[in-house]
This record gives structure tokens, C-alpha cells and sequence, in this order.
């Protein structure tokens, strides 16, 4: 274990910043070398000077304790084993390089303090992310669930992210092994379920939606969602008694899925593109409204080209 000592702002790529053991103030600094992989570093209330990442850390953990008041600035890649990422307090101002929160097993980022910004580029998990405080900020970049073992269960708090990619990679994907939300979710860019089953609750709201080979997005049962941008699906998608509402402009619809109640209402006029040759099946409610004077178009994606909707229920 180390705990950082080091000047407001200094290098987290210099020996004497590091104190092997718990200090009282910063400064004297004795660690004859850097962080390694095996280390846990840690930034407590004893010294709440700053620090930044200016050369690739990798470390088994990273932990930012309640009372530290300092700002870890990510300026390279960071990567952090099954020790976890856990802050209670201070700052992580992330930069775009890669953060990895990756090993064998659920390897964790959890937020009970503190501000986290993530990094534009990629966040990879391959345990779960917990906020029960302090706040999560996306940075317009990705947060992908990567569990390469395949053999647990992922969860997620309901966060706002800019892109959200599920790529669990479990064996035989199902409820037990799956990347599940405990609130509702929202993507604002781009939600891509590639590998393994996505759960996301009721409320989740997602803009575009791309569904894989290998991916399954089965929300909750009886669950609503809604979804503003365009839907692929060469994957699975698994209605489970709920509704999805696209509640959009000019939104595209591909590739042939089955739901279980589809609803999209507009208020002005607009254009739904659905795939041609492409079958949406509707299983109980299909609900299409427009308004007075303002129609809702349902267009084919090829001129010439048929779709097709076929309501089983109640349209």
C-alpha cells in the first residue's frame, strides 16, 4: 500500500510522492519505487494535495477516502485490478486516455463521495458500478461492462452515460450472468448491447439503439423504455411483457423485431423509416397516433420496397 504525499498537482510517476506508510501531513515521501501493479494506492485527508496521472498507472487499487479534498487529474491511461476503484471523497478529473477497472473477477468502481468525471474515451468494468453518492459525469465518452471471464453478474446504478456498451461475454447468457440495472438508465448517444444480456429497469431512456450478433437487451419484466434515436437489432431482443415507446424525430426502425406493445405519438409531423423487408411484430398493443393536421408518416427505408407491421393484439 501507498498513500500519496507528493506536492499540489506533482506526478504520480515519482517515487518520493509515495509514503509506504499512512502519513500525518504530506511531504517525506519513501517509496523506493512507483506504483506497481500489486500496490494500492491511496489519497486521504492527512495530504489533500492534488496529483496527476502523466505516465500509465497500473495498480491493483485505487482509493480516494472521505476527507480528501485534493483532484486526481487523469492525463494517461489508468489501470486498476479486483482491489477496486473505490472514492468516498475528493475529485477524479478524468482525461481521454483508457481507464480499465479489469481482472479475473467482478473488479468494481464504487462512488460514495466525492466527484467522479470519467474519461472521453473508454471506461472498461469488468465488476460492477455502484453510486449511493457523490456524482458520476460521462465526459462524452464510453462506459463499456467488460467481464472477459463471462461467469457473474454485472450491475450498474441508474447513471447518465454519453455511450453505453454491454459486452459481457458469459458463456450461456441469462439472468444469472447478465449486466443489470437497480434504477433507471439513461444513454444519451448510443447504447450497443454486443455481447451477452443486458437488464435494463423501467424509465430507461436511450437515444440510439444497436443490438448485436451476440447481444440480448430483455429489459424488466413489464418494463417501459423509451428510445429517441434509431433501433438495430441483428441480435436479440427480448420484449418481456413491456413497451417501448419512440418518442423521437424522423427515427428509423431495423431489422425485424418482435414486440410486446409499441408505441409511438407525435404531436407534429413526422416520418417513422422502417426497414424494408423487415417484419415488426407486435404481440399485444400497437399504439401509431398523430394529431390534427400534423400526420405521422410510415415510410420504407428503399423506395418501392415493402415493410411490414404485423399486430397480433390490439392496434
Amino acid at each position: 500500500t501507498l498513500y500519496w504525499v507528493g506536492s499540489d498537482g506533482a506526478s504520480t510517476n515519482t517515487a518520493l510522492n509515495w509514503k509506504t506508510t499512512d502519513p500525518t501531513t504530506c511531504g517525506s515521501g519513501n517509496s523506493p519505487v512507483t506504483p506497481t501493479s500489486s500496490d494500492e494506492v491511496i489519497f486521504d485527508a492527512d495530504c489533500d494535495n492534488g496529483a496527476t496521472i502523466d505516465s500509465t498507472l497500473n495498480v491493483v487499487g485505487l482509493t480516494m477516502q472521505s476527507g480528501y479534498t485534493g483532484t486526481v487529474t487523469q492525463s494517461a491511461a489508468l489501470s486498476v485490478g479486483c482491489s477496486h476503484f473505490t472514492q468516498a471523497g475528493g475529485t477524479f478529473a478524468g482525461g481521454s486516455s483508457a481507464i480499465t477497472i479489469q481482472g479475473a473477477t467482478s473488479c468494481n468502481l464504487t462512488i460514495t463521495g466525492g466527484t467522479f468525471t470519467s474519461t472521453s474515451g473508454t471506461l472498461s468494468i469488468s465488476g460492477n458500478l455502484s453510486r449511493t453518492g457523490g456524482t458520476f459525469s460521462h465526459n462524452s465518452g464510453t462506459v463499456t461492462f467488460n467481464n472477459a471471464a463471462g461467469s457473474f453478474a454485472q450491475t450498474l446504478t441508474g447513471e447518465t452515460f454519453y455511450n453505453l456498451t454491454i459486452n459481457n461475454q458469459a458463456p450461456s447468457p441469462g439472468d444469472d450472468t447478465d449486466v443489470d440495472s437497480s434504477a433507471a438508465v439513461t444513454v444519451v448517444n448510443t447504447l450497443t448491447v454486443s455481447d451477452g444480456q443486458f437488464q435494463p429497469t423501467t424509465a430507461s431512456d436511450f437515444a440510439t439503439v444497436s443490438i448485436t450478433t451476440n447481444g440480448i437487451l430483455k429489459p424488466d419484466s413489464s418494463a417501459s423504455i423509451t428510445v429517441s434515436g434509431t433501433w438495430s437489432n441483428t441480435g436479440t431482443f427480448t420484449a418481456n411483457s413491456g413497451t417501448v415507446t419512440f418518442d423521437g424525430t424522423s427515427q428509423a426502425l431495423n431489422d425485424d423485431n418482435t414486440f410486446y406493445n409499441l408505441t409511438k405519438s407525435v404531436t407534429s409531423a413526422d416520418t417513422l423509416t422502417l426497414e424494408a423487408s423487415a417484419t415488426q411484430t407486435v404481440t399485444n398493443t400497437l399504439t401509431m397516433n398523430g394529431a390534427d393536421c400534423n400526420i405521422l408518416s410510415l415510410r420504407s427505408s428503399s423506395s418501392g420496397s415493402q415493410w411490414s407491421i404485423n399486430p397480433q393484439g390490439t392496434r
